[in-house]
């Protein structure tokens, strides 16, 4: 995130839903705004974002049990605003934006991180590039909602199926 002067921030707070809450964790090596993240293997994955003069590729890990971050391999594209899923113990990105070239863009890339190999791997892209989206994964397959493609605000889906590595569009 960002504070009032639109500083970006390295700063990390977690909420206890038993005590009702927050704590502060130890700071992120890499200040952060637009990042995206998600729990694999019972650490939380902190993707991308941007530290107020780049996008970044940086990815990194932290660990409940030692309280320490570490960073991880990057991702083969940098990216703000994406979205993130968990899926069959692997790690989703998903669209996001850049400045790349002295341009502006919107993605519709997909990389895909395995903690066995610990490497990214950039997968089939999908039908729409996607800035601001949400992601789930419902049904063993991953869901990618709404966003902005740089002309609008979106309001399709489309889905990726594991099995036959393909993304289609589905009811929005």
């Amino acid at each position: 995130g960002y504070d009032g002067n639109y500083n970006s921030l390295s700063s990390v707070e977690a909420y206890n839903t038993v005590t009702k809450q927050w704590s502060t964790l130890p700071p992120m090596k890499s200040r952060r705004i637009g990042c995206a993240a998600g729990v694999l293997d019972g650490k939380m994955i902190v993707v991308g974002g941007g530290d107020g003069k780049n996008y970044l590729a940086s990815v990194e890990e932290y660990n409940p049990t030692t309280q320490k971050w570490v960073t991880i391999s990057p991702m083969h594209i940098r990216r703000s605003y994406c979205a993130v899923a968990v899926l069959g113990g692997k790690l989703y990105a998903m669209g996001g934006c850049n400045y790349d070239g002295g341009e502006f863009n919107y993605l519709s890339s997909v990389e895909v991180y395995d903690p066995t190999t610990k490497r990214w791997t950039l997968i089939a892209d999908m039908s729409t590039a996607r800035s601001g989206c949400a992601a789930a994964s419902p049904g063993g397959k991953i869901v990618v909602v709404g966003g902005y493609d740089g002309s609008g605000e979106l309001s399709s889906c489309e889905e990726y199926d594991t099995t036959t590595h393909k993304w289609s569009r589905i009811a929005s």
